[in-house]
């Protein structure tokens, strides 16, 4: 058999376009994500390995920005981000063509809910994966293309598992790494977390509640009454962190069903509350234990770390779930340099984000009032109030006429007082010529008598100047 050299596989791909793109693909050194935990011993690897770290970051780091934050609130979302979501559109478009089969013997119209997995999910899965990678090409800019096998790996593994016809935590684990590869390929950055979370994060829950419901779908690692929640865990965590800052109501409310119904809409964990009420019967402490149990905390920076423990626990150190997941290039399996520590969340402070939230809320609360507190040209003519001595007689006895506002006479400010009924009211007169024989800043008094007033003082704050030659003449 002769052997085919790269020179020849130059040559031939030059000729053909095809055969290019089919020797670029092959040239690569690495051809996705692959699984990495094969034994109990590789679980500790993980815990020391890149990928961890950074898993950790993202998720700390997450819940420091959006503390304080409702889902409601206007945080920034990018372009970027904008073409993301669009993912679940043509996702959802693929629900509708792949509806639920009717079991043999159910009433037409109604699905079995006793009978787990409906065989149309299969179907899905399928359209799934042969439309999740152009998908995914056309939500991230062309630059960024390098990585789309690795991430469209584990957007494909975000949505259960077709065999099983079963969904959990180690499928939502995969939609973390997503989000998390999707910082580390720079495709995202540091403004777009809140979004990643909030829209995002919380775009992916929706979807998925509908796949649970929508085909019946399995528990995957199910523990029953002793677990959070059959399918989630991340919403409860991220939740938490929404409300470790300026919370509405405190944890041992948070089963209420008045504050569920408020808030339900504002904050994720409200919303996964809201959720078991719809799909289970009974109380909280009979098929919710645990959640029963960890609302009896007394701060939710405290009922932060204790879910983060957990989910480090019955997640992330599980060999049953871990020895699924995939690791490439963007969530490395490699150790971490010696000495990296792991990021912690800072919880209990305003957030950047919150600040700029609020001074943007601010400015416009202060624009809409000053819009609705000037008035207009029409009402200032109306409204406008008449010189207060208008109604003064406008003759006087005096040789100052106090009826209107500006007297014949200049560069003398008179300030009139009633010794009657004690009010001050100032009048400014102006004197064409100035007063003989008195010099600047001399105070004068003068006694008028009017028919209304019978006492007045004047004091004239005088600017007098010195008479010209003729005058002294």
């Amino acid at each position: 058999m002769k052997k085919i050299s790269q020179t020849d596989i130059k040559r031939d791909s030059e000729k053909s376009p095809r055969l290019s793109k089919l020797a670029n693909f092959f040239a690569q050194s690495n051809f996705g994500a692959v699984t990495r935990v094969r034994k109990l011993s590789d679980v500790e690897v993980w815990k020391r390995s890149v990928g961890y770290h950074k898993l950790i970051a993202y998720i700390n780091n997450t819940s420091s920005v959006i503390q304080g934050i409702r889902q409601s609130d206007d945080y920034p979302v990018s372009e970027t981000m904008s073409r993301l979501l669009t993912i679940f559109d043509k996702l959802e478009n693929l629900l509708a063509a792949n509806p639920p089969i009717y079991m043999a013997g159910s009433i037409k119209g109604s699905l079995d809910k006793d009978r787990r997995g409906n065989p149309a999910y299969r179907n899905w899965s399928r359209h799934m994966l042969r439309d999740i990678f152009p998908i995914l090409e056309q939500a991230v800019s062309n630059k960024n293309c390098i990585h789309i096998n690795e991430l469209g790996q584990y957007l494909c593994e975000s949505f259960g598992n077709s065999t099983r016809m079963s969904y959990g935590t180690g499928h939502e684990l995969s939609f973390l790494f997503f989000l998390c590869a999707l910082f580390e390929a720079e495709i995202l950055d540091e403004d777009d977390l809140a979004a990643s979370a909030l829209l995002l994060f919380d775009r992916y829950l929706k979807f998925v509640r509908r796949l649970q419901v929508l085909y019946n779908l399995y528990a995957a690692g199910r523990h029953g009454a002793y677990s959070l929640d059959d399918f989630q865990f991340v919403p409860f965590l991220w939740g938490c962190a929404q409300l470790s800052y300026n919370a509405p109501f405190v944890p041992n409310r948070m089963l209420d069903a008045d504050v569920v119904s408020e808030y339900k809409k504002d904050y994720m964990l409200m919303g996964c509350v809201g959720h078991i009420s719809d799909t289970k019967d009974g109380t909280f402490a009979m098929h919710s234990s645990q959640l029963w149990c960890i609302a009896s905390l007394s701060s939710w920076n405290e009922l932060y770390g204790g879910l983060l423990d957990m989910y480090d626990k019955v997640v992330l150190r599980q060999f049953d779930l871990m020895q699924l997941a995939r690791f490439g290039q963007l969530i490395s399996f490699d150790k971490v340099k010696p000495g990296a520590v792991l990021i912690q969340a800072q919880l209990g402070v305003m957030s950047p984000l919150q600040q700029k939230i609020l001074e943007g809320e601010d400015d416009v609360e202060e624009e809409q009032n000053w819009e609705n507190a000037e008035p207009t040209k029409k009402s200032i003519r109306k409204n406008k109030k008449k010189p207060l001595l208008e109604s003064s007689p406008p003759k006087s006895h005096s040789a100052i006429s106090s009826g209107v506002r500006c007297s014949s006479l200049s560069d003398i400010c008179v300030y009139l007082r009633k010794i009657t009924d004690m009010e001050s009211c100032p009048i400014e007169a102006s004197y064409k010529e100035p007063i003989a024989g008195h010099s600047d800043d001399q105070r004068v008094i003068v006694s008028v008598s009017t028919p209304r007033v019978q006492e007045t003082i004047f004091k004239f704050h005088t600017r007098l100047v010195e008479p010209s030659d003729n005058e002294s003449d």
